[in-house]
């Protein structure tokens, strides 16, 4: 008898605590990343209505008033038309990408509802030239609005060259 309680004690913190992480705002953020990274990534050879819908989600994923600062690459980008245009271009130039995300730190503030995020991504990518390995920093600033997080501001940090990567 006492075994079967300390098994049903077990399983219900399990439960608790698996529900808990579910609900959790980190893994919210984490998921949302991992949709957008998701979204331009690329397996292999797209169809024009592939990558429009991967367009159409991926800038589904960003609040109303977004901004994406690319620094000397892109300048900034605050229209959902644009931002599309600007991945669909860069998803067009290889046949297949892949990112990697290393060093990712969160810092939340679930009484406001926002949430700000570093890391580096590290893009894999093949061409008609080969294989290319590239590294980026990026900050993210997140809000969190009817219980959904959204991606308010990009901003490019640093890009590793050809390469090398960022550290």
């Amino acid at each position: 008898m006492n075994r079967r309680l300390i098994a049903l004690l077990l399983l219900a913190v399990v439960l608790v605590v698996s529900v808990v992480w579910w609900r959790s705002d980190r893994r919210r953020l984490a998921s949302r990343l991992n949709e957008a990274i998701e979204q331009v990534s690329k397996d292999g050879p797209e169809d024009q209505l592939t990558t429009f819908g991967k367009m159409r989600r991926l800038v589904g994923l960003f609040a109303p008033g977004f901004v994406v600062l690319g620094g000397a690459y892109e300048g900034s980008i605050s229209d959902a038309q644009q931002l599309a245009g600007v991945v669909a271009s860069y998803r067009s130039t290889v046949s297949e990408l892949h990112f990697v995300v290393r060093h990712r730190t969160l810092e939340l503030d679930a009484t406001r509802g926002t949430a700000q995020m570093l890391l580096t991504l590290d893009s894999i990518s093949r061409d008609e030239g080969g294989p290319s390995h590239e590294s980026y920093r990026f900050h993210i600033a997140w809000v969190r609005n009817d219980g959904e997080w959204w991606i308010q501001e990009v901003e490019l940090l640093e890009v590793g060259s050809p390469g090398r990567l960022v550290p």
